[in-house]
């Protein structure tokens, strides 16, 4: 990214985290004296509807108790006064015609409210004279409205809420009793404008009071739902208002953000020239161009910018030139170690050669001695010549793996697709050949055991390397213990794994096993001869091929030598 393009984004970046938290600090005061006032207004408008429920019923108390004092003058009779009373409350209306007011009966025995009945209802006259034990909020409800959502009667939701029909009446009656007056909640049908009402009932809330000296109880209500339009409506506005404040905000930062753009452009503009003359001569010395020198000029901070550029130029072309010096040298001596290395393999391919003659010759005649033909031998004679050929197969085993470590550099053979379960099983019985004693397991395991574990390389290095884990195995192990093979098949290599059961490797010697001519314990390595280079050609032949050597063990506890070779 260019310096001009990072002054930009930066600055533009700094007006944006300037500007986001004072807008977001504005919207959330907003927000909060918004969430305040609409929980106010909801107290207030349920505190309001309540109080008014109370005035409205204090004023049918009070109509009531001048009817009462015209009955103790003797201006009327108690049926006159209960009739006009009746007709005064049946006329009375609130709330744009939607409020109103009933009777009902509510005796000071609690058993007579089987008999009590509903004296007056203005918009219901189907339900006077009927008892009001017979009353139950979900009478004729087929669905009811709560909470914005309509629920059928029955559904399950209404009882995990706690609402179940009620019969209110009672209820009404129960609690003027005990208080003269209060308030209670029940569903209702809500009236419509045409004169109809609701399919649906809504939550109703009613203050009663009784009126004793008739037995009666009055009684008003409103729709909770209305009460909640109201507090919506409230909500509503707030909103408005937030969107408002964020509307004007973002177009104060639009414009700040513009004005801020301009004056990066002017900025970058000015302050990119010196460091795009910079990056020029920068390119120059990523293509290897070092004599040329960016001049040195002005009084700021891109003057010490261009020295110190000059300056690391100057220092870039002194070490190229060491370098180039050095790299030279490197290939002269490289060169050197080619010929030297040619040379080492040449004699230690002439060394085995010229070695296995006499050696063969030698063990040769072991044999015809041991088999008697050039005369009778005594016991002693004969275990002396057994031990010669022990000595000659070692030798042999040496030169092998001489010849082997010689070969390593000539890549001559072309590598195969080879089945290691069966390069496997074949070293296994040529092993067997000289120690028919021991006991071998070959076996798959993982996966599908049916798929051949084929790999690509060279058969001479790929037998090689079996020969020498599995007489690894057998030389550090006892003669009673076997020796297991493993082979899987996983999705990218072909693992093999040899496990012995014999001395173990010290785990700080693990890593150093795989080096030429290292042997762990050179006691233990005399009576068992070799030169410590069967695990090295093992590693170079695996590794060249591009797979892997592992090793897990523990002294004491045997060893598992894993090799990873790619699929074919």
């Amino acid at each position: 990214m260019r310096f001009r393009t990072k002054l930009l984004i930066t600055l533009v970046g700094i007006v944006v985290l300037s500007l986001l938290p004072m807008t977001y600090l504005q919207i959330q005061l907003i927000s909060r004296e918004g969430k305040i006032a609409t929980e106010r207004f909801s107290q207030e408008a349920y505190q309001a509807k309540r109080n008014l429920l109370r005035t409205l019923i204090n004023t049918v108390e009070t109509i009531h108790e001048k009817y009462l004092a015209e009955i103790h003058d003797g201006g009327m009779s108690e049926e006159e006064a209960r009739h006009r009373f009746k007709e005064i409350v049946r006329a009375m209306r609130y709330d744009g015609g939607n409020g109103y007011f009933w009777l009902h009966e509510c005796f000071s025995d609690p058993e007579k409210d089987s008999e009590a009945v509903v004296v007056m209802h203005p918009v219901a006259e189907e339900v006077v004279g009927r008892r009001i034990g017979e009353f139950n909020d979900f009478e004729k409800l087929e669905r009811l409205f709560v909470e914005g959502r309509v629920y059928n009667v029955g559904d399950p939701e209404l009882h995990k809420r706690g609402i179940s029909g009620s019969d209110f009446l009672l209820e009404m009656n129960r609690v003027c009793r005990t208080s003269g007056s209060g308030f209670v909640t029940y569903f209702w049908k809500k009236p419509l404008p045409d004169g109809t009402s609701t399919e649906e009932g809504y939550r109703k809330l009613a203050f009663v009071a009784a009126l004793p000296e008739w037995n009666w109880v009055v009684g008003t209500g409103v729709y909770v739902d209305d009460i909640t339009k109201e507090v919506a409506k409230r909500r509503h506005l707030v909103k408005q208002r937030i969107e408002a404040v964020i509307k004007k905000n973002a177009q104060v930062a639009f414009v700040l953000l513009v004005l801020a753009v301009c004056a990066a452009l002017v900025i970058a503009e000015i302050l990119s020239r010196s460091v795009d003359e910079i990056e020029e001569y920068a390119k120059a010395v990523t293509h290897g161009d070092y004599t040329r020198l960016i001049p040195v000029y002005g009084t700021d901070e891109f003057r010490d910018m261009r020295e110190a550029f000059r300056t690391m130029q100057e220092a870039i072309a002194e070490r190229q030139e060491e370098l180039r010096r050095r790299a030279a040298e490197f290939e002269k001596i490289n060169e050197r170690l080619e010929t030297l290395n040619l040379r080492k393999n040449a004699i230690l391919a002439t060394i085995s050669h010229e070695l296995r003659t006499p050696i063969a010759l030698i063990r040769g005649y072991c044999e015809l001695l041991l088999q008697e033909r050039l005369g009778p031998l005594t016991g002693l004679q004969k275990e002396k010549m057994r031990q010669c050929l022990k000595k000659c197969d070692a030798l042999a085993e040496m030169i092998s793996e001489m010849l082997a470590v010689s070969r390593m550099g000539d890549r001559e053979e072309k590598p195969e697709v080879l089945d290691m379960e069966v390069l496997v099983r074949e070293a296994v019985l040529t092993v067997c050949e000289d120690h028919p004693n021991r006991k071998f397991e070959v076996r798959r395991v993982g996966g599908d055991t049916s798929e051949k574990a084929l790999v690509r390389m060279r058969r001479i290095a790929a037998e090689r390397t079996l020969l020498n884990l599995l007489s690894n195995a057998v030389k550090f192990s006892g003669e009673e213990t076997s020796v297991t093979v493993e082979i899987s098949v996983e999705r990218e290599y072909v693992e093999v794994a040899v496990i012995d059961y014999g001395i173990g490797i010290p785990e700080k010697e693990q890593e150093n096993i795989f080096r030429r001519f290292y042997q762990v314990d050179q006691s233990y390595s005399k009576k068992h001869g070799g030169l410590g280079l069967g695990l090295a050609i093992v590693k170079e032949s695996v590794e060249w091929e591009g797979g892997t050597v592992e090793v897990k063990s523990r002294p004491g506890k045997g060893a598992t030598f894993i090799i990873r070779l790619p699929r074919a």
